[in-house]
């Protein structure tokens, strides 16, 4: 898959340890939940998401400035689907916006190459669907051609067997390369790391 990620940082501590993270985001993914991507199937999935969350840089006032951090998360999961019957008949199926509550970990590292900009280094752990997990049974289109089926993720154990339903958890890696922008530097001091 692939995606993208906005974070707005602001220092919680005069000696810039700790900071404070506005993270928003977009991830578009492929799983085999429904059917494998073969000739029998294509599933894919989108999440927007957003959280507040905390970072730890080790190394404020280097010029690497490595961190950690993590924060709860909000994301709207949707997608569609094509699953072909044993029947060989086509199904369309729309995966409308589902509502989760996760969180993201995360490390990596920062270099500041201007005194205004860097490239920054990482990689990301989410668990998009921790909370508000949900079945519901699916509503059929029969109208249109091939027919189309609209559910939500259907992500909980469900006691009653329920179509594209099942014990589901949206978790990945996500590892990243992006470029920084510091506001508001006015003079740059770097310490040189002892040996």
């Amino acid at each position: 898959g692939f995606g993208f990620n906005l974070i707005g940082k602001l220092p919680l501590s005069k000696k810039g340890n700790f900071w404070l993270d506005i993270i928003t985001g977009f991830d578009r993914f492929q799983s085999d939940i429904f059917a494998k991507n073969t000739e029998e199937g294509k599933v894919y999935y989108n999440s927007i998401n957003g959280g507040v969350g905390i970072e730890y840089n080790f190394t404020p006032s280097h010029k690497v400035k490595y961190f950690i951090g993590a924060n709860p998360l909000i994301s709207i999961i949707s997608g569609k689907s094509e699953i072909v019957n044993p029947d060989n008949n086509r199904v369309d199926i729309k995966i409308k916006n589902s509502l989760r509550i996760g969180y993201q970990a995360f490390f990596g590292l920062e270099y500041a190459f201007q005194k205004n900009f860097g490239i920054n280094l990482g990689l990301r752990f989410t668990h998009a669907n921790l909370l508000l997990k949900k079945t519901e049974p699916s509503v059929q289109d029969e109208t249109v051609i091939p027919p189309t089926n609209t559910v939500g993720i259907n992500d909980d154990a469900s006691p009653e067997p329920v179509e594209f339903a099942g014990w589901k958890q949206f978790a990945y890696f996500n590892a990243s390369v992006g470029l920084s922008y510091f506001f508001g530097v006015k003079e740059v001091r770097y310490k040189v790391p002892e040996k």
